[in-house]
């Protein structure tokens, strides 16, 4: 295997793993925010589903663009 192959797909599996870990933690913190305000008010479910995906778009975009 070529040399730059090999770094190429290593910088593609580590920005797509970065992507990852951030989508990931940007739901957890989306997650909570989410359930305190379904504790207050359970008529913003609709509201709060939509903003508990939107972090999860990130690696997904990012994913496409690598392929």
């Amino acid at each position: 295997m070529n040399l730059a192959i090999a770094l190429t797909l290593g910088a593609v599996g580590i920005s797509v793993g970065l992507a990852a870990i951030g989508s990931s933690l940007g739901i957890g913190a989306v997650g909570q925010v989410s359930a305190g305000l379904l504790s207050q008010d359970p008529k913003k479910f609709a509201q709060a589903l939509i903003l508990s995906a939107l972090p999860s778009t990130q690696a997904l975009y990012l994913s496409l663009i690598h392929i």
